[in-house]
């Protein structure tokens, strides 16, 4: 997910959130909903919905304004539509010619002329900005949500200390429960423990689920008082809710800033109490049950009066009401298939996206694609930019890996550096009997050294099998351990990369693949191997990793004939890379492929005007034949008139190629 989506994403859940939040208050308020595990249920599927990343986008067509019938029901080579045929060329107004953009030795000279231009400037300026902006509000999120989680982890380490703090437990205390478990589970599995103030609850605590009770409260309770407590507690246990409470809190995690996260969580938590005090109180045991509560809510240790509250305004306290005076009946069955349909249709219409669209109905025009032509240039100065930091970035990369691989080789050289495991492991792969050679134990040594706590001496004995080892099992372990070490294991490749076999070396390839991490250059440089079938699984990688189009001028600048390669799999690319890349190609690719290029621009729609124009100023036979055929049937005025001056051509022989087409 990119970072544009990852925004989009946030907001998009934000709302679900906030959408879910008013349904349910109407469900639990107005509709009156009282089962328990429908409000579960219902909070649950808020979260999931939430925090779905899938979309399914709904094309909904724009009614067209009266300009654009205007436009469309005039006759296409008149004034009032567009402007005459010889101002098609769309790139006249630009100062830059087609044979001085994007040369294939220099991918990174587009629009050099252009860096001085007002317009690409202040567009360069917004798109930094908002890139700073955005990271910003991520580095924040990220914040927030690590906070919350070593909060969480630091209370839990001070309950878990507080559980120390343990009480004697009478014998008749673990009897009734045991008793309980016994009737309800047949075995009896969670042992009680009794602690000063903590409880009571049912607990994980690191030798498995426990039942803690506060000895003094568990003292002045009657039997069948004590009775409901433990039915309520068994209830928590059957139901599953330290599992459930787990699981929503990782859900409502990613929304830690939205407060109405916070009261779907506590209506969550308000649910499965209220379902194990059904539990608890069963048929005959409400009174019993009510004096238990109204004990806990007295208790001072289980009243917290930091923000004011006091014994009548306790939780406890409202519960006590409920379990008196329960106004709650079995939900009816329509009740539940209302309730039901609502969050089903809450879930599915958080994952739809209505898409406005006027392709059909409000035509590009000449002027407009002519924006559209700036808009890209504006997009390849920015893409200069980019690719320049990262030529410096790689050029500081390729430094530290010479760097290090220099210290690997010192320290191979002294063996007095290597810790005493080290030694060892080395002096196994040196020593000369044809047992340590073999595939298994050079393997069996591999599952140690990627256990190795130093990782110098970890991508040292790599290294040594990646290049000498005659087992290709045991080569391929030792690039794929240094594969997931990330940069820190790049020396093991510069090492032994060129010594490897072409089907280790394809190996390699998609091993650095699998990292999210490879820096671009690493693919541009491993583009240029002398196998074929290397090179595309390398291009093919650098198109999907996370900056491709730094990748692709990288690649280009240093081997202009990775064109046959690169350019066939462009579509690899999706958005507004694919449009980015579709331009430069179509600016200054090979010929042989501009028909390849006219088709892929062709499915992008109007998207894809500003790339025919370049294809159509190219004038080559193959091009415009493609042109023809790929708008020959359009309505569109902008399409038609292209076709119209691609059949008229002055040229001979570009109008006999534009006629196949037809």
């Amino acid at each position: 997910m990119n970072q544009l989506d990852l925004s989009s994403w946030g907001v998009r859940g934000s709302l679900v959130i906030a959408v879910g939040y008013v349904l349910l208050l109407v469900l639990f308020r107005i509709v009156r909903v009282t089962s328990p595990n429908l409000k579960q249920l219902g909070v649950l599927l808020v979260f999931l919905a939430a925090v779905c990343p899938w979309s399914m986008p709904i094309e909904v067509a724009c009614l067209p304004t009266q300009t654009d019938e205007a436009v469309m029901d005039a006759p296409p080579n008149t004034n009032e539509t567009l402007v005459e045929q010889d101002d098609f060329d769309l790139l006249s107004h630009s100062e830059l010619s087609v044979a001085e953009i994007l040369s294939p030795t220099n991918f990174n000279a587009v629009a050099s002329e252009a860096t001085t231009d007002d317009f690409s400037h202040s567009q360069s300026v917004r798109h930094n900005l908002a890139r700073y902006s955005s990271n910003s509000l991520r580095l924040i999120w990220l914040l927030g949500a690590v906070f919350l989680v070593a909060r969480g982890m630091c209370r839990y380490l001070a309950f878990l200390q507080r559980t120390k703090n343990k009480a004697p437990v009478e014998p008749h205390w673990q009897s009734e429960w045991e008793q309980l478990q016994k009737s309800r589970l047949a075995t009896a599995t969670i042992p009680l423990l009794a602690t000063q103030i903590l409880g009571p609850m049912l607990a994980w605590l690191p030798r498995g689920l426990a039942l803690l009770v506060p000895a003094a409260y568990w003292q002045v309770l009657t039997h069948r008082e004590r009775r409901t407590i433990l039915r309520h507690e068994l209830a928590h246990f059957e139901r599953g809710d330290i599992a459930r409470s787990c699981l929503i809190r990782l859900l409502s995690l990613p929304f830690w800033f939205h407060p109405l996260s916070w009261q779907l969580v506590a209506w969550f938590d308000e649910a499965a109490e209220d379902a194990c005090d059904r539990a608890a109180v069963g048929n005959s045991d409400a009174i019993p049950y009510a004096r238990a509560l109204q004990r806990l809510a007295a208790n001072p240790p289980a009243i917290t009066l930091a923000l004011g509250q006091s014994a009548q305004s306790h939780p406890l306290v409202q519960r006590v009401r409920r379990v008196l005076n329960p106004s709650h009946q079995q939900d009816s069955v329509m009740k539940s298939v209302f309730t039901a349909t609502a969050l089903a249709a809450l879930a599915l219409a958080s994952i739809v996206q209505i898409r406005l669209v006027a392709e059909e109905t409000s035509p590009a025009t000449v002027e407009s694609v002519k924006a559209e032509v700036e808009s890209l240039e504006g997009d390849l100065v920015q893409l200069k930019e980019d690719v320049e930091q990262a030529k410096k970035d790689a050029g500081q990369l390729k430094e530290r890996v010479e760097s290090h691989l220099q210290e690997l080789k010192e320290l191979a050289a002294d063996p007095n550096a290597l810790s005493a495991e080290a030694t060892k492991l080395v002096d196994e792969l040196k020593a000369g009997d044809e047992a340590s050679k073999t595939e298994a134990s050079q393997l069996l040594l591999l599952e140690k050294i990627a256990k190795l706590d130093e990782a110098d001496e970890k991508l040292l004995v790599c290294g040594y099998l990646a290049k000498e080892s005659s087992n290709e099992a045991v080569r391929r372990k030792a690039i794929e351990i240094a594969a997931l070490m990330g940069e820190d294991g790049l020396p093991v490749f510069a090492h032994a990369y060129e010594s490897l076999p072409a089907a280790d070396r394809l190996f390699a390839v998609d091993a650095l693949a699998k990292n999210k991490e490879t820096h671009a250059a690493v693919f541009a440089r491993l583009a240029q191997d002398a196998e074929e079938q290397v090179r595309v699984a390398a291009v093919t990688a650098g198109l999907k990793c996370e900056e491709p189009l730094i990748f692709l001028a990288l690649a280009v600048e240093s081997n202009e004939g990775l064109a046959d390669i690169l350019l066939p799999r462009l579509a690899i690319l999706e958005g507004d890379d694919l449009r980015l890349a579709l331009f430069a190609a179509a600016l200054k690719g090979p010929e042989k492929f501009l028909p390849e290029v006219v088709t892929k621009a062709a499915e992008l729609k109007e998207g894809g005007y500003p790339i025919i124009a370049v294809v159509f100023q190219r004038k080559t036979p193959e091009s415009r034949t493609a042109i023809v055929k790929a708008f020959a049937k359009s309505a569109k005025p902008l399409e038609k008139l292209l076709v119209e001056k691609t059949l008229t051509d002055e040229d001979a022989t570009l109008r006999e190629a534009a006629e196949k087409g037809t």
